[in-house]
This record gives structure tokens, C-alpha cells and sequence, in this order.
């Protein structure tokens, strides 16, 4: 297992030299890993080790051994609608269509009405709860993805565009006008449509400003669930049902209606003077999670608790030049395409040998020490890595995800915590993650924060009367990614999943805790309506989804398990 390791270890420090000559030795370094590999899994040490070389790319080979039991995202027939991970896969759609404007999307809804059938919207796909599956008709809005221009309002200026445009896109046309997004409100993936995130109250990472999304939104135009065009804009002056309704709508899980276009608040384009630090947990946990990270506008942990390591990214507003090419790279690691295969097994291999995760969370460990997750060059100069250095803010905040990720299986737990619970919170996970040894190969444990307001209904940072959930306090998001091995039995999977799921039910039950609408499973929301966590805040939420969708078009199995729609 330690030639694994250092063979592993090699073949990411030198991703450069191979890139430029793909025959070298790295590729018989990388035949050896192979080998290694396979005599592992003739030894039988694990189920699916075979199996996940081919899983995933969508083609069901049963001369591999594929069926719909062990390899669902390839064999099951009949999906219209898969999340990007192909964990969520959605059976219940009769068809899907495309449409082109908001005239089309009344149609589409009007006759939804008269055949009593269900409408899905859909944008990147990137959400992996049960959110995401209905019936009837599945209606991706990709075709709706123009800027339409900047103009003023009573709270600033702002920018228009349609729903279906992704976050990364929007914001380099307005880079290019001098104008970036309030706030640093983008997500570490950048390429979630606006629609999708801002109805998911998707998040960045920032102790100081607006980090969510769906907090800079100033108006929205939609299709209601009668087949009407609506127009909502915010006002501070409204009145309390008007200002539940813009709330509700700005975090909305697309159980209001359709979402063709919205304005955002801007400001103008600033830099980001970014530096990663690696520390040992122990130093941040004694130190404290939010001292560690005040004085950074944007700011995240990654935490490898098996390795006894945190990886702190602290990055300022700076006046000094942007770095050409300087962007963030983190979930688009150098690894060697001819090295994910390998990487997949060994993930798996780690699932049955716990011994095994930690050499692999220590080798992606070494891999943030070697190859940083900021890397800066022109087209035509090769790219180089960089600890400390200054890029426009959007594009040092959030990254691409790696071509590695197809057939790929993971699970992302996260959960918000408010900040009277934030240490306490840090150090049971750290207890827990001692104790249980866990281990996490992808990119450790992601801490990242966003300020505590009063701009969404059920946003994860949304503020209450009562409680720790206090507007101008800080919240914390702890998200686990974790690999998800192929091949178990469903008491072999409850087993290796057990970990994950005292993890999620911890910061729930002790710290106030709220789950990603994006991300979890669905027992954690049903957990989170029966304590109460959100207060009186869902029940709003039903009589405004009642109002512009009483024909329950937008409804589906998940938004009433978890009450947000009867």
C-alpha cells in the first residue's frame, strides 16, 4: 500500500510534465499503479472494485457485470433527469421541453393546468436531493441565458439577466463592464445557472459580506403556477405579506413558479489578494474557527481530520493588479486523466480498508502542498501554481469542476450552524472524526461562512425573532463530500454510511443545525420541520406556495414530505 501511495504522490506532483509529454515515464508509473491495483482485486479485499472502472459513463455493459442493482446510473432505463453526481436519477417524467421565452412557458403551464400534470424547472442539475424529481414535464431552462443590461435602482445599480445563465458566465460579461456581484456571494462551483442557485440559496464564503446569492436579488419576473406572468420587486417599505412573499421568492426551490428573469445588485469590480496557509487542526481549534478567519473578506477551510490537517484560504480586497490568468482550481485538480480509473478504485478499495482513505486523504493533503488551488499564465505559457496571489475576485472564489468527476459517486453532507454554536459545533466533529477516524480523500472538510440576515424565508442564513438564528451573527457551513462505493449490500452501505449520517443527525439535534437544500438526504429536512428550526418560517412558505401555485403544479413527493407544500 506505501508503493501506492508514492507512486500516486509522484505521478500528481509531475500532472506539468506529463501534460507535456503524455508517452513519459509517468505513464509506466502509472501501469505499475494498475497492477498493483488489480492484484488487490483479485485478492477479493473488496466488492466493486472492478466495477467502478466502467460505471458511469452511461452505457450499461453487461459483460462487465453491470446491472441495474450495482450500477443504477448506467443500467436503469427511462432517466430523463439525473443530478451531476448521477446519485439522484429521476424515472417519473413523462418528457422534457426546452422552451425558448416566457410565452412558451405560459403554454407549457396552462396546458399542464388543463391535464392535471406536473412541472419541473430545471437548470445545471447541480442540486442532489430529491428536489430535483417529478412527474409530468421537466423543463431545463438553458435557452434562457442573455444579460440584458445594467440600470440603476433605489438601492444601487443592477444587473438583468435571465434565469438560465450561470453564475460564472454573468459575472465575467459584467467583469468586462467593470462590475462584479455584491457582496461575495459566488459558490466554490461557478458553473450553476443563477435560477438554480439563488432558488436553492446556494452560498459562498465570507465572514464580513453578503454571501448568499439569493440575498442580492432586487427583482424577479416569473410564471406562476395559474400561468400568469408575475413581476415582484423589493421594497423596504412593503408590507408584511408583500415582503414574506419577495422573501419566499428569493429562495424558492422552484415551487413558485417559473423564474425567467431577475436583477441583482452590483458593485464595482475589485480584486482579491488570496493566500492559503496550511496549519494543524489542532492550532485552529484552539484558536477558533471565526478568529482564524476575521480579517479575510473572502475565507474557507478545507480540513483533513484523518491526516490531523487544515488548509486555511483567507483572501483580501486589494487595490494591487490582477495576476494574469490568476484564477481558483480547486474542485479542477491536476490529475492526470489515465490516473482517475486508478484513483476510483483505490477511493473504493478505501471503503472496506479504513486505513486506506487516510493514505488517500493524506496524498490529496500533499496535493494542496505541491499544486495549490490558485494557478495563474497565459494561454500560452504554462499554467503555474501559487500560494499567495491576486485575481479577480469571481474567478478566485469559485472554480470548474474536473472532467474526472463523470462516473464519479458522491455524496455531500453540509449543514449550516449559527454562530453561538460554531465552535462547540467544530470541536464535537472533531471529537467524532477522531473517534471514528474519518477520513476525507476529496477535499477534506469544507468550512466555509456566510453572515446571518433576514432576506430569505428559508435560506440556510435566514434570521429568526427567537433563538441562535440572529440577524448580524456569522453562520457556518460544515460540508463532508464523500465518495460513494459500488457493489455494497444495503448493510454493508448502511454501515460504511453510518458515520456520515451521526455527522448530519449531530449538528441537527445539538447545534441548531439546517441542511443544504441541495445536497443531504431527505430525512435530514423531515428532521430539521419536526424541531422546529425554522420556526414559523415554513408554514409562511406554504401559504404563499398555496397562493401562486394552487393547481400544484411545481409540487412533488419532496416538497411535501418536508412541508413545504401539502
Amino acid at each position: 500500500m506505501r508503493k501506492i501511495f508514492l507512486t500516486i504522490l509522484v505521478i500528481i506532483n509531475s500532472a506539468n510534465s506529463i501534460a507535456q509529454s503524455p508517452q513519459s515515464q509517468y505513464r509506466e508509473a502509472a501501469e505499475n499503479l494498475n497492477f498493483e491495483i488489480e492484484v488487490m482485486a483479485e485478492k477479493k479485499l473488496c466488492p466493486g472494485v472492478r466495477l467502478v472502472k466502467s460505471c458511469g459513463n452511461l452505457v450499461c455493459e453487461k459483460n462487465k457485470r453491470e446491472t441495474i442493482k450495482n450500477c443504477p446510473s448506467d443500467c436503469l432505463k427511462g432517466v430523463k433527469v439525473r443530478s451531476y453526481n448521477n446519485i439522484i436519477l429521476c424515472q417519473d417524467y413523462v418528457s422534457t421541453q426546452i422552451p425558448i421565452n416566457k410565452e412558451e412557458v405560459q403554454d407549457i403551464i396552462k396546458k399542464a393546468i388543463f391535464k392535471k400534470s406536473k412541472v419541473k424547472v430545471i437548470g445545471k442539475s447541480h442540486s442532489a436531493t430529491d428536489i430535483l424529481c417529478s412527474k409530468g414535464l421537466a423543463l431545463p431552462m438553458e435557452k434562457f441565458d442573455k444579460v440584458l443590461g445594467i440600470t440603476d435602482s433605489k438601492y444601487g445599480k443592477v444587473v438583468e439577466a435571465e434565469s438560465g445563465i450561470t453564475v460564472f458566465k454573468l459575472s465575467e460579461w459584467l467583469s468586462e463592464k467593470g462590475y462584479a456581484l455584491k457582496g461575495i456571494p459566488h459558490m466554490g462551483f461557478r458553473d450553476v445557472s443563477i435560477g438554480g442557485a439563488i432558488a436553492t440559496a446556494s452560498h459562498g464564503s465570507t465572514p464580513k459580506h453578503t454571501g448568499v446569492l439569493s440575498n442580492i436579488v432586487m427583482a424577479m419576473e416569473f410564471v406562476d403556477g395559474k400561468g400568469n406572468i408575475q413581476n415582484r420587486e423589493y421594497d423596504e417599505d412593503l408590507i408584511s405579506n408583500q415582503k414574506f412573499e419577495f422573501k419566499a421568492l428569493r429562495a424558492s426551490l422552484g415551487l413558485l413558479g417559473v423564474v425567467t428573469k431577475m436583477k441583482l445588485l452590483i458593485q464595482p469590480q475589485f480584486n482579491l489578494h488570496v493566500k492559503t496557509s496550511y496549519h494543524r487542526d489542532s492550532t485552529i481549534l484552539k484558536r477558533g474557527l471565526l478568529n482564524s478567519i476575521a480579517d479575510c473578506d473572502f475565507g474557507q477551510f478545507n480540513w483533513f481530520p484523518g491526516s490531523n490537517k487544515i488548509v486555511k484560504t483567507c483572501g483580501a480586497k486589494t487595490a494591487d493588479k490582477a495576476k494574469r490568468g490568476a484564477q481558483n482550481r480547486l474542485l479542477d485538480p491536476a490529475i492526470p486523466p489515465f490516473l482517475s480509473k486508478p484513483f476510483k478504485q483505490i477511493l473504493q478499495l478505501g471503503t472496506c480498508n479504513n486505513r486506506v482513505m487516510c493514505l488517500m486523504e493524506r496524498v490529496r493533503y500533499w496535493q494542496f502542498k505541491l499544486q495549490p488551488p490558485f494557478v495563474y499564465g497565459g494561454k500560452k505559457k504554462k499554467k503555474r501554481y501559487s500560494h499567495n496571489l491576486v485575481g479577480k475576485s469571481h474567478r478566485m472564489v469559485s472554480s470548474h469542476l474536473t472532467k474526472s468527476q463523470a462516473g464519479f459517486f458522491q455524496m455531500d453532507w453540509e449543514l449550516a450552524v449559527p454562530e453561538k454554536f460554531i465552535q462547540p459545533a467544530f470541536e464535537a466533529i472533531y471529537k467524532m472524526a477522531k473517534e471514528k477516524n474519518i477520513c476525507l480523500p476529496l477535499v477534506g472538510v469544507f468550512i466555509r461562512f456566510a453572515p446571518i440576515d433576514d432576506a430569505t424565508l428559508i435560506g440556510h442564513t435566514s434570521s429568526l425573532e427567537k433563538g441562535p438564528w440572529q440577524k448580524g451573527k456569522i453562520a457556518a457551513f460544515f460540508e463532508m463530500p464523500v465518495y460513494i462505493p459500488l457493489g455494497f449490500s444495503k448493510k454493508k452501505f448502511d454501515q460504511y454510511e453510518k458515520k456520515y449520517r451521526d455527522f448530519a443527525n449531530m449538528l441537527i439535534k445539538n447545534f441548531h443545525g439546517r441542511p443544504h437544500w441541495g445536497k443531504n438526504k431527505t430525512w435530514t429536512f423531515e428532521k430539521v420541520k419536526d424541531q422546529g428550526t425554522y420556526q414559523t418560517n415554513l408554514e409562511q412558505f406554504k401559504k404563499i406556495a398555496k397562493k401562486f401555485d394552487p393547481n400544484k403544479i411545481f409540487t412533488n413527493k419532496f416538497s411535501s414530505e418536508i412541508g413545504l407544500t401539502n
